[in-house]
């Protein structure tokens, strides 16, 4: 049921963790992430990237077969940081929040659901926030059986505070976060929040449909001028010409302006925005 796709632990063989590294787990519907950072240089050590379905089991069960594949839990780590990548959650101003009033908004949207607990994410902005959403009892007991001690946020929540400590946005500014087969997207127009919206993609009309193959020179065309392409694309050789970083070309206001009017009419066209 459990597939552990993804285990990397540096250039060593076998992990060896400092009690001052940070763990960060998160989970989606499809999938859980472990990821270690070093807390001295902020240096990634080790990831564990878990892929599951939720139709052939419970959250109980996908967390005993992590257990089993994994080389990270039950290690000792200084903090632990939990987030939720799910598609249930909704921002509200920080005044309208009071005791039931998240309750009742998450169910207005998506309905009532037993047996959860309501979490909520402080975001400062001009005007304060909250990422109001809900987790599975269940789920937090098990969170609470296989870590001592962590925190717990909503994926939205660390991305908003990321665009939001940032000086001097564009007019015009957008933030893709791209995983397995849905994308988070926040939209900023004149320093003013539109939209943060998760949009699932699994077929080819849609423009979030990544190609990984590096291969192909068309996918860098956006990145690299053409004495760049002509060097690291010469007949035959593909991408093993490169011998030094890449230096990515400036995409100019109007170019970005452009790309942003696509990618609106196509989420107003997809989703009824």
């Amino acid at each position: 049921m459990v597939t552990k796709w993804i285990g990397l632990y540096g250039n060593k063989p076998n992990y060896t963790n400092k009690s001052t590294n940070h763990l960060f787990v998160e989970i989606s519907p499809s999938q859980v992430v472990y990821l270690v950072k070093n807390t001295v240089n902020a240096q990634m050590e080790a990831i564990e990237i878990f892929h599951f379905n939720m139709n052939h089991g419970d959250w109980s069960d996908i967390f005993f077969e992590i257990k089993e594949q994994s080389a990270l839990i039950g290690l000792s780590f200084s903090n632990t940081s939990i987030y939720f990548n799910i598609n249930e959650a909704l921002l509200l101003p920080l005044n309208n929040l009071s005791a039931s009033s998240a309750d009742d908004f998450l169910s207005l949207v998506y309905g009532p659901e037993e047996n959860t607990t309501t979490k909520h994410d402080k975001i400062e902005y001009s005007l304060p926030f909250v990422t109001i959403y809900r987790i599975k009892n269940s789920l937090i007991e098990i969170l609470n059986r296989n870590f001592i001690l962590f925190n717990i946020q909503h994926t939205y929540s660390p991305i908003l505070r990321d665009v939001f400590e940032r000086d001097n946005l564009a007019p015009i500014f957008l933030k893709l976060v791209v995983y397995y087969q849905h994308i988070i997207v926040v939209y900023i127009k004149d320093n003013q929040l539109q939209l943060t919206q998760t949009y699932s993609f699994k077929n080819s009309d849609d423009p979030a449909e990544i190609s990984f193959n590096l291969e192909d020179p068309t996918k860098w065309e956006p990145f690299l001028n053409e004495e760049q392409m002509r060097t690291f694309f010469s007949k035959g050789k593909g991408l093993e010409s490169i011998q030094r970083d890449l230096i990515y070309d400036k995409v100019d206001d109007d170019r970005a302006v452009e790309v942003q009017k696509r990618l609106e009419t196509y989420l107003e066209k997809a989703y009824l925005l």
